[in-house]
């Protein structure tokens, strides 16, 4: 076989198009071809970004060249046919020799391609568990910003020391390899935005073709792409990296420093998560901490970790609100501390309100007074619309101390006025973002209304997240509920120092009984478009649901396909897409007993027909394009 970059597949050429998380091959035609790329037309062209294997075909069907390549372009239909089109594919360099051994593509192929479960973690020797011993690290893994605290000389507390102690959610892969994280990568974001990874944790786990993926990513300037088994990946360059890749460089920074400090290994850890996140997103967080040389002990709620915060070895007994607004996210939680049990009554939350939101509308405020000033304006200029959000940011911080502020930035342009000096006030940022806090404040009306509780039921309330610094926030709630918010924990530190508390109990006495629910209901798609419950929100963990697989299914190329969804409507369409179980038909009037563990992982087994009552087989639910399992509209 040959593959040097030299010499090329002859334009006319047959090529086998294979695409990561689809076993069907495409084939196509060789319309122009040169070291760079390759234009093809092809009758089922992949989608923009995704990662695909090329096989040129010589005399006799034999391959002649192998390459993996990214669909970068299409431009409809070609020829004759109406379902043929032309796409542009850009040469991704993973050979160079002259054996594929050699030259690793077979790795780093499996590492595109490979199909990986969403709910079970792959083992191989790369990714096997980390010992579990030595000490049990809390990590906060925040969309904006991060956190890590441990037991040191008796006392939980947080590892990162002097004026920052937490280090920015940022990560920065440059060209030449190398990687960079926290302020190091927050440096870059003005310079090479499209390397420079922020709130991505946002999309961890999701789907590309999600919802959540559609309506937001676009406004990242780095490039979000399908990855592996459909889920969402970022191109940088010419490589892809899964999500879990760009969380695990965090996680990495977070285990060293607490070596660091505690000088000694550390493997195990609690992180918290969300407490909205469906199943495939914690079981990618668990990924990404195995990435890292970390084992998850226990995945735990970020208010929940916040309640442990706040209420371990204190004895309390009280109904208490966590209210956690983050860098990019909103959790709302009601939960009942009964000395050393904590039971979740109620959760909420949207994961796209935070401070980042805040930033945007401030950003937003400042480059209108500066066009209204001026009479210029400076929304082409990326780099200078990058440099007032960070002014933004520092600006609404300076608003929780004083009523005024100006934004100062020289150099803003090259033409007159060079320099930008507006002015805010308090007042205005509040009348920015009140309806951003109403929106919060909605939500946690439908927690209580769900747990059953009034406002004046809540004996304390808890905040958590940066952005609950806002005069405005702490006004408003206090009116809420009539009372001042507690001071008890940290906003910044609270979910990391529970996380720590919780690792701690699990290697003595002072046991913490985690009583967590499901956040939202779990369905399987019963019609063309109808979804039924299987575990309804609110179910306490850990909890299962046992169903018969009807004998009468439709069945596609690749068999019969059982569909789950997360969310609370009657249509599939309008619920979150988990996944899918791919059976053959022996298992048709069979049953399926689907399982959530207390840290709300998904599992599944499945039995065939008349099989006796342990012959349970268990097996995994893969991603699959949503695409071929709905009609999206």
């Amino acid at each position: 076989m040959r593959s040097s970059t030299n010499d090329l597949p002859s334009p006319g050429s047959t090529v086998l198009v294979r695409v990561a998380g689809r076993p069907e091959v495409s084939e196509g035609r060789v319309e122009d071809v040169s070291k760079e790329g390759v234009m093809l037309s092809v009758n089922r062209p992949p989608d923009l970004g995704v990662m695909t294997l090329l096989e040129f075909l010589g005399p006799d069907n034999v391959v002649t060249h192998r390459r993996t390549a990214c669909m970068v372009f299409r431009r409809g239909s070609l020829n004759s046919s109406k379902d043929t089109s032309a796409i542009a594919l850009e040469f991704v360099d993973l050979i160079g020799g002259p054996t594929l051994e050699k030259d690793g593509l077979l790795q780093r192929f499996t590492r595109f391609f490979g199909r990986r479960s969403s709910t079970v973690l792959v083992e191989d020797a790369e990714l096997s568990l980390p010992p579990r011993e030595g000490p049990t690290i809390g990590i906060d893994l925040g969309t904006a910003n991060c956190c890590v605290a441990a037991n040191v000389d008796g006392r939980v507390q947080v590892l990162l020391e002097g004026e920052h102690r937490t280090i920015p959610s940022v990560v920065y892969f440059g060209p030449n390899g190398r990687r960079r994280v926290g302020r190091l990568a927050q440096d870059k974001r003005i310079l090479e935005p499209t390397r420079t990874i922020f709130g991505s944790k946002r999309f961890l786990g999701r789907p590309f073709i999600s919802e959540e993926v559609r309506r937001w990513g676009h406004f990242f300037p780095y490039q979000l792409v399908q990855g592996v088994g459909g889920t969402t990946a970022v191109k940088i360059g010419h490589e892809l990296y899964p999500l879990e890749e760009v969380a695990k460089e965090i996680l990495v920074v977070l285990k060293n420093h607490a070596e660091y400090v505690l000088r000694c290994p550390v493997h195990r850890a609690i992180i918290s998560v969300p407490a909205y996140f469906g199943e495939p997103q914690r079981a990618a967080v668990l990924d990404a901490g195995r990435r890292a040389g970390l084992r998850a002990e226990k995945l735990v709620n970020e208010p929940t970790a916040a309640a442990i915060a706040y209420g371990y070895g204190r004895g309390f007994r009280k109904a208490i609100l966590v209210y956690d607004l983050g860098g990019g996210t909103f959790d709302v939680s009601i939960l009942r501390i009964n000395g050393a049990e904590v039971s979740v009554l109620a959760t909420g939350g949207d994961p796209f309100l935070g401070g980042a939101d805040f930033d945007d509308r401030l950003t937003e405020h400042i480059l209108y007074k500066f066009e209204k000033l001026n009479g210029t304006s400076l929304r082409d200029d990326y780099v200078a619309v990058q440099r007032i959000r960070f002014a933004a940011e520092i600006a609404k911080i300076e608003l929780t101390e004083r009523e005024v502020t100006e934004v100062l930035i020289p150099n803003i342009q090259q033409q007159a006025p060079n320099e930008l000096r507006v002015k805010v006030t308090r007042q205005e940022f509040q009348n920015i973002v009140g309806d951003l806090i109403d929106r919060t404040l909605v939500i946690t009306d439908a927690v209580l209304k769900e747990a059953g509780l009034k406002a004046q039921d809540i004996q304390d309330f808890v905040l958590v997240g940066g952005q609950t610094r806002t005069p405005l926030v702490r006004q408003r709630l206090t009116e809420r509920f009539g009372q001042s918010p507690s001071r008890q924990v940290n906003a910044d530190e609270a979910v990391a120092v529970g996380a720590a508390l919780l690792g701690e109990s699990l290697n003595n006495d002072k046991k913490v009984a985690l009583k967590d629910i499901l956040s939202a209901s779990i369905q399987w798609n019963v019609a063309q478009d109808s979804c039924e419950v299987l575990l309804r929100r609110g179910t306490r963990l850990p909890a299962e649901a046992v169903f018969e697989i009807p004998e009468q299914m439709a069945n596609d190329d690749e068999g019969y396909r059982l569909q789950l969804y997360r969310g609370e409507a009657s249509s599939c369409r309008d619920n979150s897409f988990i996944g899918a179980l791919n059976f053959d038909e022996a298992y048709l009037g069979g049953k399926a007993r689907v399982l959530v563990s207390a840290e709300g992982l998904l599992s599944i087994k499945i039995a065939r027909s008349h099989a006796s009552s342990g012959d349970w087989q268990s097996t995994t639910v893969d991603f699959v394009e949503a695409e071929s399992s709905i009609d999206l509209g």
